[in-house]
């Protein structure tokens, strides 16, 4: 929901999982392709999910924003596709992936949001990701 308030909960998350008041005027993106989900290391809690985007062309004057949320309510802090980091984006320009720490034990899917973001500040609509495999973080 656009404007729910934002919780921290750990070091690399919040919840819920939405940017702020949504400017209608700006455009949607395309939303995230081929979302997929892994265990990550070999410590409990941590997974990763990767995604493609294919507009990263987006038009002048704003900028391409992402969260990466899980379906137990976790999800990376606000990025945008110009920061590194945990969140990285592959050889071929279009795949990413990001890194999430620190889940809670048990099953998750990984769905990635994204939204335009203009000089002002504003946050356009949201585009989400239809839902990853399934994955147990333990």
């Amino acid at each position: 929901e656009p404007g729910a308030r934002q919780v921290p909960l750990r070091q690399e998350q919040t919840s819920p999982a939405s940017p702020g008041p949504v400017d209608t005027a700006i455009p949607t993106p395309t939303a995230a392709a081929g979302v997929s989900a892994t265990r990550y290391g070999s410590v409990s809690g941590k997974a990763k999910g990767t995604w493609t985007q294919s507009d990263q062309r987006y038009p002048t004057g704003y900028t391409l924003y992402f969260r990466l949320i899980t379906s137990n309510d976790r999800c990376t802090y606000t990025k945008n596709y110009e920061m590194g980091g945990t969140c990285l984006n592959s050889k071929s320009g279009v795949t990413w992936a990001c890194k999430i720490k620190r889940l809670p034990s048990g099953n998750t899917e990984f769905q990635v949001a994204l939204w335009h973001q203009d000089f002002s500040g504003a946050d356009g609509p949201i585009a989400y990701s239809t839902w990853s495999n399934t994955v147990n973080v333990k």
